[in-house]
């Protein structure tokens, strides 16, 4: 049996040479990394992640109807959140059938051209959502992509009717989406959650009538209203 030190704290002979010698070099001072122009974040900016996850109330409601919806439908399920002009992700279960890897939690996108953005700006005061709409940068992403101020007016009309928002193909070719707002106590919007399929699968009419009331419910049920 080897003995790391003695009382004294200096290291014991009993040591073999070999750990001896690692020993001394793991008491030496980490070399410098090579000086670069390069920048990226390390691992502790998720500590950022981490505590907005641990304290969203709008997280934390959401989860079990986003797993559930998830398990029901074996399609893309996200929770997202308007900031300024921008839709954020800040929840997402993906399908064996998952189109754009790329989007990730964080991941960033035009309100007004995704199903969540609409459906979020359906439910606030006209006047505010059309502020929205003149601040973006309206551009059409896809030949699909509604960008008109007028023709955005009119989807934001239409989905404060029936409830629900769809979008196909306008920001990402190949992909459907339908969305549906997430009230607070004030009956103003604090998110949107919707399920995200492949054009290839669904078409329009099948999105709706698959998923519209799936999509309305969960989010009525989310909802603190």
């Amino acid at each position: 049996m080897f003995v790391a030190a003695n009382d004294s704290g200096e290291e014991n002979e009993e040591w073999p040479r070999s750990i001896r010698a690692n020993s001394q070099r793991w008491r030496q001072p980490p070399l410098p990394r090579k000086k670069t122009k390069r920048f990226e974040l390390t691992a502790k900016t998720l500590d950022l992640g981490y505590h907005f996850f641990r304290s969203s109330r709008l997280v934390d409601r959401a989860m079990p109807y986003l797993m559930h919806l998830s398990k029901e439908t074996e399609e893309t399920i996200n929770l997202t959140t308007l900031q300024d002009t921008e839709i954020i992700f800040v929840s997402r279960f993906l399908s064996r059938h998952v189109l754009n890897t790329d989007v990730i939690i964080g991941t960033r996108m035009p309100a007004y051209c995704t199903a969540p953005g609409i459906a979020i700006l359906s439910r606030l005061p006209e006047d505010e959502a059309m502020e929205i709409i003149d601040r973006s940068d309206l551009k059409p992403h896809t030949p699909s992509t509604t960008w008109t101020r007028k023709a955005l007016l009119a989807k934001i009309r239409d989905a404060k009717a029936k409830g629900y928002a769809t979008a196909f193909e306008e920001f990402y070719l190949g992909d459907a989406s339908i969305a549906a707002p997430i009230l607070d106590h004030r009956g103003r919007p604090e998110g949107a959650i919707n399920v995200a399929v492949s054009c290839s699968r669904y078409s329009r009419d099948e999105v709706v009538a698959r998923f519209s009331s799936l999509i309305i419910a969960a989010g009525h049920a989310i909802s603190r209203t």
